[in-house]
């Protein structure tokens, strides 16, 4: 058959036997059942993360690349240190010491964390002036 098979455009169902089909087919039913809906409702708190850090990371880029421009190279630098390692890094940290573990909302809201923390003294050290 010429004709291209969009479910199976490498027609490796044809390579299969029995046994490897009915592991597949286990595979398949256990990923839709069971890791689909985990997998979309982490994309959403995901989503709702950037959607909020976007702002915070938007403002930042502006100031740090204001500061950049006239001149000011160490600021950025260390705001990006500390915003973008020390701070996502010792709050989960902190979170994994006090939950027992990490869940994938608590690195996101660390790094939501390390983006306010960025916008914040982007625009101190900016507003200086100096």
């Amino acid at each position: 058959d010429a004709r291209f098979h969009w479910s199976d455009p490498l027609l490796l169902d044809q390579q299969l036997n029995a046994e490897e089909r009915m592991v597949r087919d286990t595979a398949r039913a256990y990923c839709q059942d069971k890791l689909a809906p985990r997998v979309l409702d982490m994309g959403v708190q995901l989503l709702r993360v950037l959607g909020v850090s976007g702002i915070f990371v938007t403002l930042a880029l502006i100031h740090t690349g204001g500061l950049q421009g006239t001149g000011d190279t160490r600021s950025p630098f260390f705001i990006s240190l500390v915003s973008q390692v020390g701070v996502p890094l010792g709050t989960c940290l902190l979170l994994q010491y006090l939950h027992d573990g990490l869940e994938p909302l608590d690195i996101w809201l660390a790094i939501l964390l390390g983006h306010v923390t960025r916008c914040v003294l982007s625009v101190v050290r900016f507003r200086q002036g100096k």
